[in-house]
């Protein structure tokens, strides 16, 4: 058989926790785009699912793994992203593009969000420093109004350097390129919860651009890890909006471009509010669908995984598919490679629903 080594061949996960074979996840495809692996950060096998699933895909494309992860950086050669300044540069498009409105809303998203976030770290009222931001719509994007804005601001004003310098930030992105894990951006875990936001924004922000760029499709893989207090029903709620916002926006992309989106996250929320097609479900404590202490969470799981879990079997899960017609594919019990995925290369992909 001839050897292959593309990465666009299903993933195997594992094994069917009952017998009858291995389990493998067409991660590439479409219809099949987008997975939400839950589970807590210490009691669940969430953080070296992610990391297998970098190794495998990053052994075969270096290009094709972005990750937004929780952690202090670590090394690996620095890699800018600069899509957004070119972004920018264009117009709106013309009436006649089907997703003008979408594409619209989402560049005044990302250019409002930051700035707001911005403002809010440093304690800075919006009202007085950028009460109204405009932009030529036929002529740029609306990061210029707000350049222009920050420009006209008083040079004795204490906070003009922090905007100019914020600005700065996202003209150019630094992710670091990893030996075998791909490209990342870290949210610092000891940072408020406006700076962890700030990078979420900012990561998400360069990914989207980042795709408007590519002329030739790149088939990317974006996992994004999400601080779990951001997620919190207790959090600021324009935090809150700004990260639900990233979270859909990422998700849109999974849809309308070739990148494939997995949500790392101890919170079942916001998976079903946004649709995704896939969960992973692991051992959860402490989060909105706890499955250590709520009896009843806990019955509404196959037995022979909550015995795993409370024998910290962690590497039981449960895989959740709520698109698939077929009843017996909606819920499977695995027991996922605890070592390193492998990629199915005998698959012939003639049909996938």
């Amino acid at each position: 058989m001839e050897h292959t080594t593309s990465i666009n061949k299903p993933l195997i996960l594992g094994n069917y926790y009952y017998g009858g074979g291995e389990m493998a996840w067409a991660w590439y495809h479409e219809h099949h785009a987008d997975l939400a692996i839950i589970g807590h950060h210490e009691l669940s096998p969430r953080h070296q699912i992610v990391q297998q699933l970098q190794q495998a895909i990053t052994k075969r494309d270096d290009k094709a793994v972005y990750s937004i992860t929780v952690g202090k950086p670590q090394p690996g050669e620095k890699s800018t992203i600069n899509a957004i300044d070119w972004l920018e540069g264009f117009s709106d498009p013309p009436e006649f593009i089907a997703d003008r409105d979408l594409f619209i809303k989402n560049r005044i998203f990302f250019s409002s969000s930051y700035y707001n976030l911005i403002l809010k770290s440093i304690n800075a009222d919006r009202e007085t420093l950028l009460p109204s931001v405009r932009y030529k719509a036929n002529l740029e994007g609306p990061l210029a109004g707000y350049m222009r804005a920050i420009d006209a601001i008083n040079d004795d004003n204490i906070h003009k350097a922090k905007l100019i310098s914020a600005t700065k930030n996202i003209l150019e992105v630094d992710w670091i390129h990893t030996n075998n894990e791909g490209h990342k951006y870290f949210i610092d875990p000891d940072a408020s919860i406006y700076e962890q936001t700030i990078s979420l924004l900012i990561a998400t922000w360069s990914l989207f651009s980042l795709t408007c760029q590519e002329d030739d499709p790149q088939q990317y893989l974006v996992i994004a890890e999400i601080p779990k207090q951001l997620l919190s029903i207790d959090v600021d709620p324009m935090v809150g909006k700004i990260v639900y916002d990233c979270i859909s926006l990422l998700k849109q992309l999974s849809i309308t471009t070739t990148l494939t989106l997995v949500l790392s996250t101890e919170m079942l929320f916001p998976v079903p509010e946004l649709a995704f097609r896939y969960k992973l479900l692991f051992q959860t404590k402490d989060s909105d669908y706890d499955l250590t202490h709520n009896q009843s969470n806990r019955e509404s799981i196959d037995p022979n995984l909550i015995k795993d879990w409370d024998e910290y079997q962690k590497f039981s899960g449960l895989w959740i598919d709520d698109i698939t017609s077929n009843t017996e594919d909606g819920v499977i019990a695995l027991k996922m490679n605890p070592n390193t995925f492998e990629f199915w290369d005998s698959f012939e992909d003639k049909r996938i629903d």
